[in-house]
């Protein structure tokens, strides 16, 4: 009997990963799989744990939905809050703590870098006064700079604001930003958290 042949082929990708650290704070993520297609920015609540090989569920989903646009060649995965937080462990004090005083300024940077910014953070913004009044500082800063038409936000089917671990298996929505970042709304702590966003 005759030996089969098989083709085999070995696809190989590269992706850049860039990230803007100090100390444990991380400002920004990018990761770059085609330099000639634009990038979008993800603005999200705050980084994992964990290091620059490791990703958490939130930023695999992010990177998976925004390769499906197909419109981008690199995302950008920024933080409100720049420091490590647990789920279990986020309140007014331990977020009040969370960030570096340089860190709308380089959100503001990479807003400018590229052509669409997707607003993800979900509830965080109802819950902690912090993540409202942060949230608001950013509106402002990109109204200051001319950059709010890039600005979208994710939800759900009904037009709620939801965080992309909301919408685990579910393409995502794209829909005006609705914040009033002029009057930021004060938080709503609610005691049972209805959906995981972090």
């Amino acid at each position: 009997m005759a030996e089969k042949k098989v083709k085999t082929t070995t696809v190989t990708t590269e992706i850049l990963v860039e990230k803007r650290v100090k100390d444990d704070s991380t400002y920004w993520t990018k990761y770059t799989w085609d330099k000639n297609k634009p990038a979008v920015l993800v603005l999200a609540n705050y980084p994992s744990k964990l290091g620059i090989v490791e990703e958490d569920l939130t930023t695999m989903l992010i990177k998976n939905e925004v390769y499906r646009m197909d419109d981008y060649g690199a995302v950008i995965i920024g933080n409100l809050f720049t420091k490590p937080i647990s789920r279990n462990t986020a309140n007014e004090r331990t977020l009040a703590d969370a960030y570096e005083i340089d860190s709308m300024t380089e959100l503001l940077k990479v807003t400018k870098e590229v052509e669409k910014v997707i607003v993800s953070v979900g509830s965080l913004t109802n819950r902690y006064q912090i993540a409202s009044d942060r949230l608001a500082m950013y509106g402002r800063m990109c109204s200051d700079e001319g950059q709010l038409d890039k600005i979208v936000e994710l939800a759900d089917g009904q037009h709620k604001p939801k965080h992309p671990l909301a919408l685990q298996g579910d393409h995502w929505t794209l829909v005006p930003w609705t914040f009033d970042w002029e009057n930021p709304p004060k938080s709503r702590r609610k005691k049972k958290v209805v959906e995981a966003d972090e």
